[in-house]
């Protein structure tokens, strides 16, 4: 009857009941900002860069205080395991909010994230620049401060390999030869071992600061606004069958007196209600397909429906419980709806991704050749 989403990142996956049957529509998704950045993370893997879609708001004020303490060798968080970065030499080519970028390390990461796994369409150095500097500088030192995470430097090492090898699969070549193009372009495999380890830092930090945004529960509240006489919770118990003369013989029978469970186990084909002889028991009704929620809201308490017709089947029906919520107790299920997720992250990494490039002022050096 519904469809239920298990844990991803960036993706909903629908659990069906048996082959066909999806009547719920509802879903709760494990959502991170490494994996959505709203307008423009960069990410390698399998040879593309990335565009993820996620992130939360962020206290600007408190980000740009951040950055001038460690600016000013302010305290920082301890995270033991992360490997120290090379000394960078060169013209400064960039500046932000609590620090400066080179020549050299712009010529590094851009070798690393773009040219080395062959990204296309290539982005330009002074657009790559900015995204670069936002999310693994600017970012990623208040993620330090912060004292966000703890690399797993084991976990790194081995995305690294995989990495490697994915590169290497791409190219139809070793990684011996993959190993020497890294050095061909002035990088180590150590090098890439850093990179995964400081995105285990900043989506941690990230993750914190989705936890702290106002925003979800602004749009839970909209949504509940508009939507109060179906945000309901009930149980209710039906039967599936494909063949409306078959639902109708079994509305006859219930009628007549036939026990609903035992009729639920002989012919229905919703086998994800099987174990519970149909019933779906406190269940939020927007997460059910339409004609299936109308009937939740609208059949009297203990009385058996006519056939209900929806894209599975037929559905004889009878609703044992309804409750009306208020918005505390709705608010999680509302969260979990497909449609407000989807709005969630837009907004919200949206707007984490505009505050933390103005806190960050990244700012290229005049006449500075990238």
């Amino acid at each position: 009857m519904h469809d239920r989403a298990q844990s991803s990142l960036g993706s909903i996956l629908g659990r069906t009941f048996g082959r066909t049957v999806r009547l719920r529509q509802g879903a709760r998704t494990a959502w991170t900002v490494a994996a959505a950045l709203g307008t423009a993370v960069w990410l390698t893997g399998c040879g593309a860069l990335v565009k993820t879609a996620h992130a939360p708001t962020v206290d600007e004020q408190t980000l740009q205080q951040q950055a001038g303490q460690t600016a000013q060798g302010g305290p920082a968080g301890q995270h033991t395991g992360l490997m120290a970065d090379p000394k960078y030499g060169g013209p400064v080519v960039a500046t932000y909010r609590g620090g400066t970028l080179t020549k050299q390390e712009l010529d590094q990461q851009y070798n690393l994230l773009v040219v080395f796994p062959h990204v296309q369409p290539r982005p330009s150095k002074a657009e790559f620049l900015k995204q670069y500097v936002v999310l693994y500088k600017y970012v990623y030192a208040q993620a330090v401060k912060s004292g966000a995470a703890k690399p797993d430097p084991a976990q790194a090492a081995s995305s690294a390999d995989s990495f490697l090898q994915q590169v290497a699969q791409q190219d139809g070549k070793s990684e011996a030869q993959e190993q020497q193009r890294l050095a061909d372009l002035g990088l180590h495999r150590d090098d890439l071992v850093r990179l995964f380890e400081k995105q285990q830092v900043v989506t941690a930090y990230l993750n914190q600061l989705v936890a702290k945004s106002p925003l979800p529960d602004e749009i839970a509240k909209q949504y509940y606004d508009a939507h109060k006489a179906e945000c309901v919770r009930v149980t209710v118990q039906h039967i599936l069958v494909k063949d409306l003369a078959l639902a109708k013989k079994i509305v006859a029978q219930l009628r007549a007196g036939a026990s609903f469970d035992q009729l639920a186990d002989k012919y229905s084909v919703d086998t994800g209600a099987k174990d519970t002889h149909g019933k779906y028991v406190d269940a939020f009704v927007p997460t059910f397909v339409p004609n299936f929620a109308k009937a939740c809201l609208t059949l009297p308490i203990g009385q058996v429906s006519d056939p209900v017709h929806t894209q599975y089947g037929y559905h004889v029906m009878r609703v044992l419980a309804r409750k009306p919520l208020d918005f505390a107790e709705a608010k999680q299920d509302i969260l979990n709806l497909p449609d407000v997720q989807a709005e969630v992250q837009q907004k919200v990494g949206q707007s984490v991704y505009n505050q933390v490039v103005h806190a960050a002022d990244v700012k290229v050096v005049p006449g500075a050749k990238l």
